[in-house]
C-alpha cells in the first residue's frame, strides 16, 4: 500500500495534502472521457479521528469556467473500498481523479491501496 503523511506544517494554515490524476496531464496518457462516466475507486484506512473532517476521493471536471465535483468522504478507520463517479460534462477541458487528506498532525497517515480508474458509457 502506500502511506501518506505531512512531513511539515506551515504556522497559521491548516494541513492538506491533495493527490490526483489528471487526464492528458499529471501521468495518464489518455483522451478527457467527455460525456462518458469516470469511476475512480480506491481501497483506503483513515485514522478514526479524521472521519468526517473533508477527507475524501474525487473527480473533479473543468468546463473553462466553473469546477465541478462528486465526492465519497472516508467513513472507516480500517480497509475498505471507496467509490465515486462523475458523469463528465461535454464541454469539459480538465477532468481529474483526486484523494484529499487533511491531517491534524504530523503522525497521522492515510493508507491507501489498488487504486482504479474506469471510463464507460454506463454508471458501474
Amino acid at each position: 500500500y502506500i502511506s501518506v503523511q505531512c512531513t511539515r506544517e506551515k504556522a497559521g494554515k491548516e494541513p492538506h495534502i491533495l493527490l490526483g490524476y489528471e487526464f492528458n496531464r499529471l501521468g495518464l496518457d489518455q483522451p478527457l472521457p467527455t460525456g462518458k462516466y469516470v469511476t475512480f475507486i480506491i481501497d483506503a484506512a483513515v485514522p478514526a479521528h479524521l472521519l468526517n473532517r473533508r477527507n475524501s476521493i474525487q473527480v473533479i471536471d473543468y468546463d473553462g469556467e466553473n469546477w465541478q465535483r462528486d465526492l465519497v468522504e472516508f467513513s472507516s478507520a480500517r480497509f475498505r473500498s471507496y467509490k465515486v463517479t462523475r458523469k463528465i460534462r461535454p464541454n469539459a477541458k480538465r477532468v481529474i481523479m483526486a484523494i484529499r487528506f487533511m491531517p491534524k498532525h504530523k503522525r497521522d497517515t492515510l493508507k491507501i491501496m489498488n487504486a482504479r480508474i474506469l471510463i464507460s458509457d454506463e454508471p458501474i
